[in-house]
């Protein structure tokens, strides 16, 4: 506890600027300043002697739509009605909290998820975005999906169900018509920063995009009933709305130099289908790390010092597909990742753009790739480091990395990461750096929620009342006995229709529960699991029984946790949790 507070007075004469680098599906156990033996942190390695670091982090929920909001506002996933729609209606986020405090705010959202329509423009001084343009409709699926449901079951009349996703429409219209004016905009500087990046070499012209947007708008305001028929039908797929009106609205030269690529693409394929697969991933599904710390420097570097400053952005290197190295070829360069870490350099690179392992061999490989990964992303973190020291910003600025949740690795029959609370999903690297600070590991129980109220503390500036985290040094953290996660599976919170997923975990057990198995979850065992994490890391064997002492003392907690959520009926807490949840019931009243 000292070490921070040492550092509070340190800076409470000149408020630190905040760099948050978040790393998506960042696994503490494949850190190296964490302990894992191949080295694929070296540049976090170095920033160990004046960081604190979290042995214990948590994310809130398995998977960043979750996670993020939550994080964010700190704030629990299924409170204020679930994630869908971001954190619209929850308390400030973190950076709007700072501007109220006199910080510039700036997040570089590399995520359709942290954008205006889902609450991230409010308090936000510059909010830029970093993402492929179809990425913004699809998130039209998840949102709407039970609605779409209800209609198809004839739950929702037409005209109901034009009323419930006239929001949304409009707002994604609108959010669509500022992204086109930011690519205008932001024209030669996307150039600058992200030549390798796919939303850039996507082509598009945007002022035709907008007309589109324009007719849309036009026909939704003029026939909401008929709109809504045309265009939400159920399924609803993403790609068959406005992206399939816009998907040649692009530059001339765009379409040829396509064209010629597909067709040398396909004679590729005939001589070496595993370079043409390779190949056809040019352009990584996200933005390249590379071309996000370029911009990330320049950002920082605009800063003139009148004001302290706080700063986002989301490395997506991590995720799958685990694109390792560089530019158009980044393949190229993966096997160099590869034998920094100890690997053989001679494995087979075009896995990565496969939908999942087939084999125990490409399972292992999938495994090497996501290390390098880490490892690609860790050298990013360094140059933006050298980037503050050159710039003279180091010695004032605190930088957070972190990761926003787990990943899994086929240790229960799945990959990338999938709703469920195991601790590969879960937790994650949390590190906190500063130049003057005196480092330490903590190894209390912390989650991403705790996040907001840490630095919060470190600026020297109160957290935000409706905060629900505490600063990691705190006697609330030091204090906490174990930590509870929830989620349903996947999008769409209908909290009164969809089955809960909690877990809940302290230093030596992971207990997972639902409520029941929702239907859409293909992967997960029925029942309840109880897994010893130190016995068992891996969580291998479930040692759940009914009458396990653990379970005993776990289950109220999560009963108490659903009787806070008011979507939740009394009859559900009192059919899953028996006795157990007519006591949390009459602890709520």
């Amino acid at each position: 506890m000292r070490s921070l507070l040492a550092l509070v007075d340190n800076v409470n004469s000149q408020r630190p600027n905040i760099l948050l680098l978040s790393v998506d599906a960042f696994r503490a156990d494949r850190a190296s300043f964490l302990g894992y033996e191949r080295p694929t942190t070296p540049t976090l390695d170095k920033l160990r002697k004046n960081s604190l670091i979290c042995t214990n982090a948590v994310s809130t929920a398995a998977f960043t739509q979750a996670s993020l909001h939550s994080l964010m506002t700190s704030t629990r996933p299924l409170s204020y009605g679930g994630y869908d729609m971001g954190v619209v209606n929850r308390p400030p986020t973190i950076f709007h909290h700072f501007s109220s405090h006199n910080y510039t705010s700036h997040v570089l959202s590399t995520f359709q998820w942290a954008s205006e329509l889902f609450g991230y423009k409010s308090g936000v001084d510059y909010l830029e975005y970093m993402f492929v343009l179809n990425s913004l409709v699809g998130t039209a699926e998840p949102v709407l999906r039970s609605q779409l449901q209800s209609y198809q079951n004839g739950k929702l009349s037409s005209s109901e169900l034009a009323a419930q996703v006239a929001p949304f429409v409009r707002g994604l219209l609108d959010w669509i018509d500022n992204y086109c004016n930011q690519r205008i905009k932001f024209y030669h500087e996307d150039k600058r920063d992200f030549p390798n990046s796919r939303f850039v070499n996507d082509g598009y012209n945007f002022e035709k995009i907008k007309a589109i947007v324009s007719n849309h708008r036009n026909a939704f305001e003029r026939d909401q009933v008929s709109y809504t028929q045309r265009h939400f039908k159920r399924p609803f797929q993403p790609h068959e709305y406005l992206g399939a009106e816009w998907r040649l609205a692009r530059h001339p030269k765009k379409l040829i130099d396509e064209f010629v690529f597909q067709i040398s693409n396909l004679v590729l394929r005939q001589l070496a289908p595993k370079w043409a697969s390779l190949r056809n991933m040019r352009f990584k599904r996200y933005v390249d790390g590379k071309d996000l710390a370029d911009r990330i420097c320049h950002r920082m570097h605009a800063y003139d010092g009148s004001r302290p400053w706080i700063m986002w952005a989301h490395f997506f290197d991590t995720h799958v597909p685990y694109c390792a190295g560089y530019g158009k070829t980044w393949y190229s360069k993966t096997k160099h990742y590869l034998e920094a870490l100890g690997y053989p350099s001679d494995i087979d690179i075009s896995i990565a753009v496969k939908k999942r392992p087939e084999t125990d061999a490409e399972l292992r490989n999938w495994s090497a790739l996501y290390d390098a990964s880490i490892r690609y992303v860790d050298e990013q973190v360094g140059r933006i480091i050298d980037s503050l020291q050159k710039s003279g910003k180091r010695e004032n600025t605190i930088v957070v990395v972190f990761g926003d949740h787990g990943e899994e690795l086929g240790e229960h029959g799945d990959i990338s990461h999938h709703f469920r609370c195991y601790s590969h999903n879960v937790r994650v690297p949390l590190l906190i750096n500063h130049p003057s600070l005196k480092g330490g590991t903590i190894d209390s129980l912390v989650t991403l929620l705790d996040l907001g109220p840490t630095l919060a503390q470190l600026a020297g500036i109160e957290s935000h009342p409706k905060w629900e985290g505490a600063p990691i040094t705190s006697m609330p953290v030091k204090n906490r006995s174990e930590v509870i996660l929830e989620t349903v599976h996947g999008g769409s919170c209908i909290l009164t229709e969809r089955p809960i997923y909690a877990a809940v975990r302290n230093k030596e057990f992971n207990f997972l529960w639902k409520e029941t198995l929702d239907p859409t979850d293909h992967c997960s065992p029925a029942g309840p699991e109880l897994f010893n994490i130190v016995s068992d890391p891996f969580e291998q064997k479930n040692i759940y029984e009914p009458v396990h002492p653990v379970v005993e003392n776990f289950l109220p907690i999560i009963a108490n946790r659903l009787a806070e959520i008011p979507e939740i009926s009394d009859d559900r807490i009192i059919a899953a949790f028996g006795e157990a949840g007519q006591t949390a019931l009459r602890s709520r009243q």
